[in-house]
């Protein structure tokens, strides 16, 4: 459980096909905010007291947009014959509403087919001329959910906790819980190099994890060697990460996979020759073994052309995806260096920034107009001021037409 959802003062942000599940308050809109949740936005509001909060300290202006939105409003039962409401305004709210700035609330579904607010002095602050029949989205999980409660917690920075969620759920599934199980792996994986836990030892865990699933979930299984992998990475034990990569190259699942591999074992070969205590290392795979950073790239950037040709075809028949999203970036873990490749769907202005693990810009890439399709840029390890940054987890961020897509990245010295 946590407090609010969103917290919006001053912003401009589309939200979309989110799920507002138990928090306090759902959103909280401050002065000079405009949400936009119209045109099948497709959320979900399921609050502990209201869905959607106005407040500030002065009179002020803020709009929510939800025509035609098709969000879904909940109003959870509170016990004593309460529950949530819908809206809470207080008395700064625009004064008295004029028909201008009143909410149209019309084209959503509201349990009950009722819009409730916090006073009947604010009824006529909403209105709905009709309502959506059914709910438009799956219904929220119930509250004692183990992985949206530890999505939660993560969300508010309790990792400690929220990791032991992702464990638990891996360790013992319920039922419901099998379609969560990738991303309760990838859960435990994030949230690694964030706890507080000097015991915790990611490979150990993943390893018995890939025992438990071999036989009864080999996909699973795969992705778990992945995290496996990168564990040993990251731990700095590259035979052993290398072991395990040679097992898909002797076995490969398809041809996809087996040059995956070779991806994977030209970047942990490259990156244990960096390493300044040259520790003797085997693979029966010589030939992903370069000489020096340059070969090394011009065979990956080689393969990873094969990889796309596979997968779509030519290079230039990959498809344009209909969002702005970060593709890849190779090689990651990287030293001293990464290509970030990314596709935005029509020419607008983009920013691409890298940010620290405590959310602090550490360098702007591209802030500037580009045309349609896919572009790449190579990010040398460097901050603002031209000075390298150290090792550990980076965040690259894409900005586009008010949409963003986020990638980690691990630099590795």
């Amino acid at each position: 459980m946590y407090n609010t959802g969103i917290e919006s003062r001053g912003s401009n942000h589309r939200l979309e096909r989110n799920y507002f599940n138990y928090p306090v308050y759902g959103i909280v809109c401050h002065a000079k905010s405009n949400l936009n949740m119209l045109d099948n936005a497709n959320n979900v509001l399921n609050s502990l007291e209201s869905n959607i909060k106005f407040f500030d300290e002065r009179p002020y202006e803020a709009w929510i947009q939800l025509f035609k939105g098709h969000n879904d409003f909940y109003h959870l039962d509170q016990g004593a014959g309460t529950s949530a409401i819908d809206f809470e305004f207080d008395p700064q709210y625009f004064g008295y509403p004029t028909p201008h700035n009143k909410i149209n609330a019309s084209r959503n579904w509201f349990q009950d087919m009722l819009v409730t607010v916090n006073d009947p002095l604010y009824a006529d602050n909403v209105y709905v001329d009709s309502y959506d029949p059914e709910p438009n989205m799956p219904a929220p999980p119930p509250e004692n959910d183990r992985f949206f409660t530890a999505l939660g917690l993560e969300s508010q920075g309790q990792y400690d906790q929220a990791l032991e969620l992702y464990k638990a759920i891996l360790n013992s599934p319920l039922e419901q819980e099998l379609r969560h199980l990738a991303s309760a792996a990838d859960g435990v994986y994030r949230l690694t190099e964030l706890v507080n836990d000097p015991t915790w030892d990611p490979t150990v865990y993943f390893d018995a994890k890939v025992l438990q699933y071999e036989t009864e979930d080999p996909s699973l299984c795969g992705l778990l060697e992945e995290y496996l992998a990168k564990s040993f990475i990251v731990s700095g034990d590259y035979q052993s990460a290398i072991d395990l990569i040679q097992l898909r190259l002797d076995y490969p699942t398809s041809e996809v996979d087996s040059l995956l591999a070779v991806l994977d074992l030209e970047i942990v070969l490259q990156l244990a020759a960096l390493e300044d205590d040259k520790k003797p290392l085997t693979t029966k795979y010589t030939q992903y073994r370069y000489p020096d950073i340059q070969t090394f790239k011009t065979y990956h950037d080689l393969h990873w052309d094969q990889l796309r040709t596979l997968r779509y075809g030519e290079p230039y028949a990959i498809p344009v995806p209909s969002v702005p999203v970060i593709s890849s970036n190779y090689p990651n873990p990287f030293n001293p260096s990464t290509t970030i490749e990314f596709s935005v769907p029509q020419k607008a202005r983009v920013k691409l920034n890298v940010y620290n693990i405590r959310g602090q810009k550490v360098k702007n890439l591209i802030n500037t107009e580009l045309d349609r399709g896919h572009h790449k840029i190579v990010w040398d390890g460097r901050d603002g001021t031209n000075r390298n940054v150290s090792s550990g987890i980076y965040f690259i961020r894409l900005d586009s037409e008010g949409k963003t897509n986020v990638r980690k990245v691990m630099l590795m010295k």
